[in-house]
C-alpha cells in the first residue's frame, strides 16, 4: 500500500487497449435515400433527421426510384418518403417494422399540393392522388401489402398509427 506523500507506481509497459463499438448488423448493403434531389417525384421527411433512417435496400429503393420516376413524369406535386430503415436496421422506434430496409412510409397527397402531413379525414386529403399513388407501388409488382387506414381505398389493410401515410411491404424476392 503506498503511503500519502509517496511516488505513483511507474506506468505500465502494457498498452492500453483500445475499445472499438462496432454497430450490430441486422442488414447489410442499405443504401441512403438521396434527400431531397432536385426535379425528382419525392421529397422526404421523417425521424430521426437528415435522413438517418431512411436507408433502403437495393429492392426497394430500385422500385421507389422507377414510381418516382413515372410519378414525376405524370403529376406536378410531389409525394412524401418517410421512414425506411435504420444504417445498419434493427429495431427503429416507434415501429415493429422497418429493420431491413424493406418497407417504407409513403404520405397520404394533399388537395393544396403542400408537403406536409394530411389525414385522410382532412378535408385537404386528395383520395384520388393517393389512390393513384398506391396503385402505381402495386403495380409495380415489388409489393408484398400496403397498410392505411382509409376505409374507402381498395387494396389496402387498416393498421393503427397509419391515418396520414401509408406503409409499404415490399416483396422479400422481388429484384
Amino acid at each position: 500500500m503506498a503511503s500519502i506523500g509517496s511516488d505513483p507506481p511507474p506506468p505500465s509497459s502494457d498498452p492500453i487497449p483500445q475499445v472499438v463499438i462496432t454497430p450490430k448488423v441486422y442488414a447489410q448493403d442499405l443504401k441512403k435515400l438521396p434527400q431531397n434531389p432536385e426535379e425528382s417525384g419525392y421529397y422526404t421527411y421523417g425521424t430521426p433527421t437528415l435522413g438517418r433512417g431512411q436507408y433502403g435496400n437495393s429492392r426497394a429503393l430500385s422500385t421507389l426510384f422507377s414510381i418516382e420516376s413515372r410519378w414525376e413524369y405524370n403529376h406536378t406535386n410531389r409525394f412524401g418518403v418517410g421512414n425506411i430503415s435504420l444504417k445498419y436496421g434493427g429495431p427503429f422506434e416507434p415501429h415493429v417494422s422497418h429493420q431491413d430496409g424493406g418497407e417504407m412510409d409513403v404520405r397520404a397527397l394533399r388537395k393544396d399540393g403542400l408537403e406536409a402531413p394530411v389525414s385522410w379525414q382532412d378535408s385537404q386529403y386528395d383520395r384520388a392522388a393517393t389512390k393513384e399513388l398506391i396503385k402505381t407501388f402495386k403495380d409495380s409488382g415489388n409489393v408484398n401489402k400496403i397498410f392505411f387506414n382509409d376505409p374507402a381505398m381498395p387494396g389496402v389493410q387498416p393498421l393503427e398509427g397509419h391515418d396520414n401515410h401509408f406503409h409499404v411491404e415490399f416483396k422479400q424476392n422481388a429484384q
